[in-house]
């Protein structure tokens, strides 16, 4: 994974590995600057699950050959680790 950030947009993303080497890696954009709140942080939250799930949905889930569910939860996880941030971290319970 890997993070990349627009300084003057304050958009950043997070690049989620493909599930299988024939597919391209997903890429999760947020706004950083809404994570000096908690309602921010709530609102990114929410909008990295959503993706997230559509993610899993859309075969992740079927290519590693767990449930949507687990898929998800194994995704955000991943970016709410690649983001570093503790609030993002506290909330998903990573």
């Amino acid at each position: 994974m890997s993070i990349t950030l627009s300084t003057l947009l304050a958009i950043a993303s997070v690049t989620l590995a493909p599930a299988a080497p024939s597919e391209a890696p997903q890429t999760i954009s947020y706004d950083q600057s809404a994570l000096a709140t908690s309602a921010g942080t709530a609102e990114v939250y929410k909008k990295l699950r959503m993706d997230v799930w559509r993610l899993c949905a859309g075969g992740d889930a079927e290519a590693r050959g767990i449930s949507i569910e687990t898929c998800a939860d194994q995704r955000t996880g991943e970016a709410v680790d690649e983001i570093g941030n503790d609030g993002l971290s506290e909330m998903s319970g990573w």
